[in-house]
């Protein structure tokens, strides 16, 4: 039987490449230098969208946002001309070193025939968004829909038009693989998904849209700046919003509903569902269970919960899966550049959430054992090269670790502000939760949503912990590192009760039990086409090959199957999933959203008819980032990421305030900075203000924060 030692015997040194897919020891110098027609399309062709898209946009606009044109009638004439206009510039400048073998007319046909292909698709995406979204969103929507059909127009139009060796502007395998096909067609999913929920049934995450709101602040507030996106809680899932939220005036739903956090969270999930794909492929997992595991994990009602709400799961479950998935091939290859992208995973990481530093341990340690288990050298050797390797993997997230860390002290005075904050984790803990159970009944209950999240963990986790003994096989110990890591971590916070009792902090499960599974099933030396392995394949019989899928794919069915309809019904449990049950009540109760803004808009709507100047309201933005959103005035607010809130707070008046917006006390009113600095504010006006508006409604529920408008007419203490 094969040792430790011995299988890292035969892996490459570190920094070493393993030989190229079938490249013979002769292959020609310029393949090797990489001087490929492909190579100078690309910015060609990119070039020509660009244009293309240009020539789209202004038609559309003028056609149907001047000219009052029909929608789809103008988009397809729009799509034509931007069609006709690739189509020359394609012709006279990216393929002109390229063979043909028609005349230009002929090639002009050819390419505008196939291109009806990404007409179709475009005009389809375009119909669909404008139903739900409304006409108001056609520009956005017609957005959308040049970048779906960019792939068919990219592959299929090049390879018809200018038919002939190496005619593509890229090898068909990357843009059209499997890979691609996941990547898109989650994506669409995940956003289908959010416009349904959110445009038409009017479902709301109050922490996703929290999280676009922090991305609004940096570039629409009255004090607009970097800073203002927040330290309390990791800036990534805001950060990428930024760009979006730059057509809130196109489409105000960005916004207003949050939209654009939507946009980022199926985003991320469908990279999520990309880097599992990918990972079962480069260990050898084949085609159908593959396909089957993967699918598994896109369609797991957890998934695509968080897969459309805006919130964080989805970039944290890229960055581990992309975490994962580099360090189990360093665990086989050795190469070093996969442990410093196993790194670089990480770090995005902890940009997303703070339990990433658990995952970031878990990792060095097993790096470092692993490193030191390796034979062949003295273990004086061993141990600098262990260290090597933790400096490797550990270098990408310590940077950004410190880095946040420092920003934060700087700007806020505290390096760990979700911490030490009133806004904080801490906080809401003691909100929320006044008394946590005992140790052994809150093990129970964690356990409990560990079996209703993945039903046979364990048993995939046992499965795979043997397989890795008997095969030696580092990638199993190396996915394991990552994921039990940050699991174990959630499991202690919640037991001990430093975290709140949710479902959602367990979903670490899904796609761990998946990529455990597929290494399971995996090939030690995978042949080149399932999962670019360095080894060479080994000979087979015909007949084992199939054989091996599909046990494969009946083990994944009986493993992995039964947690679709077992989550879902969890999540439809108060007592499992609280966060979750409350959200989606509206779908299987005839019972108000939990979470809604109609106070919170009627607040808006009634500061915008007043026109008031810019720094005339001082708002505590935490309760009430809806009212921001919502407002077409947004200068109008004096907000919590503002520099001079603190000091407008001491004394409104002084400071030309004239208005205080402030929500009932009590819950998430308790945490309010204008009810801590004045006690008495919401129910007397602490001697220094009178009463203008009180917009509650008590038919919101738990919705209504029972929001008051007070007019400043003295100083504090006068």
């Amino acid at each position: 039987m094969q040792s430790w030692q011995g299988a890292a015997a035969r892996l490459p040194r570190l920094g070493q490449r393993p030989p190229e897919p079938g490249g013979a020891a002769g292959a020609p110098a310029a393949e090797a230098a990489g001087r490929s027609p492909h190579v100078r399309r690309i910015p060609r062709f990119a070039a020509v969208g660009v244009t293309g898209f240009a020539v789209n946009s202004v038609l559309l606009l003028v056609l149907h946002g001047l000219l009052h044109a029909p929608l789809l009638p103008a988009a397809a004439a729009a799509t034509e001309a931007a069609i006709l206009c690739n189509f020359a510039l394609n012709d006279a400048w990216t393929f002109r070193d390229a063979a043909r073998a028609l005349p230009r007319w002929r090639r002009a046909v050819r390419y505008n025939g196939v291109a009806l292909g990404g007409l179709a698709i475009s005009l389809s995406v375009l119909t669909a968004i404008t139903a739900l979204a409304g006409d108001g969103a056609y520009l956005l929507a017609n957005v959308a829909g040049v970048v779906s059909a960019t792939g068919w127009n990219c592959v299929v139009g090049s390879r018809r038009a200018w038919s002939g060796s190496g005619s593509t502007v890229l090898p068909l395998r990357r843009l059209a693989g499997e890979g691609g096909l996941v990547l898109t067609l989650s994506f669409l999913l995940y956003l289908g998904l959010a416009a349904w929920l959110v445009l038409k049934v009017g479902l709301l995450a109050g922490d996703g849209i929290s999280r676009t709101a922090n991305a609004y602040y940096v570039l629409f507030s009255r004090d607009p700046h970097l800073a203002a996106v927040g330290f309390v809680w990791n800036p990534l899932p805001s950060l990428v919003q930024i760009p979006l939220l730059l057509f809130k005036d196109v489409w105000p739903a960005l916004a207003t509903r949050g939209f654009a956090g939507d946009i980022q969270s199926a985003a991320f999930m469908a990279g999520a569902a990309y880097q599992l794909n990918r990972a079962l492929a480069e260990l050898g997992t084949r085609r159908v269970p593959r396909v089957l595991i993967t699918l598994l994990f896109a369609l797991d009602p957890m998934v695509m919960f968080y897969g459309w709400d805006g919130m964080s799961e989805a970039s944290l479950l890229f960055a581990m899966l992309m975490t994962a998935r580099h360090l189990a091939r360093w665990a086989r290859e050795g190469e070093l550049r996969w442990l410093v992208l196993s790194g670089v995973g990480l770090a995005i990481g902890y940009t997303t959430r703070y339990e990433t530093a658990a995952a970031a341990l878990g990792v060095t340690l097993f790096v470092v054992g692993l490193t030191l288990w390796r034979g062949g050298e003295t273990w004086r050797r061993r141990a600098w090269n262990a260290l090597a390797d933790a400096v490797a993997v550990a270098s990408p997230f310590a940077l950004v670790f410190t880095g946040w860390a420092a920003a934060s002290w700087i700007l806020v005075g505290a390096p760990f502000a979700q911490f030490s904050s009133v806004y904080g984790n801490s906080s809401q803990v003691s909100m929320e939760q006044a008394t946590h159970p005992p140790l052994l009944t809150g093990a129970v209950q964690a356990l409990g949503q560990m079996e209703h999240m993945e039903p046979l963990w364990l048993v995939v986790l046992v499965l795979a912990a043997i397989v890795g003994v008997l095969r030696r096989d580092a990638a199993i110990p190396a996915i394991a590192s990552v994921f039990c890591s940050v699991l174990a971590f959630m499991f202690l916070t919640r037991v001990t009760g430093m975290i709140l009792p949710w479902f959602r902090y367990f979903i670490e499960l899904v796609p761990m039990v998946g990529l455990l599974l597929g290494a399971v099933w995996s090939d030690p030396a995978p042949e080149r086409g399932h999962g670019g392995g360095t080894g060479p394949a080994r000979p087979r019989r015909c007949w084992v090959g199939p054989l091996k899928s599909g046990a494969a794919a009946l083990t994944a069915l009986v493993l992995l199957a039964p947690a679709l309809p077992v989550s879902a019904l969890a999540m439809a449990n108060p007592s499992i999933a609280p966060e979750e049950a409350a959200d989606l009540r509206p779908l299987y109760a005839h019972a108000p959203e939990t979470f809604r803004i109609t106070e919170e808009v009627a607040v808006a709507r009634y500061l915008d008819r007043m026109h008031l100047a810019a720094g005339s309201v001082l708002l505590d933005a935490d309760a009430g980032f809806a009212i921001v959103l919502n407002s077409d005035n947004p200068h109008q607010f004096v907000i919590t990421p503002d520099y001079d809130f603190e000091s407008d707070l001491a004394d409104p008046r002084a400071a030309g305030v004239r208005y205080m917006l402030v929500p009932r006390r009590g819950g998430v009113g308790s945490a309010d900075a204008l009810n801590r600095a004045y006690p008495s504010l919401y129910a007397t006006g602490a001697g220094f203000a009178t009463l203008v508006h009180d917009f509650s409604d008590p038919s919101l529920g738990s919705s209504d924060l029972g929001w008051r408008l007070y007019r400043v007419v003295g100083s504090p203490g006068s």
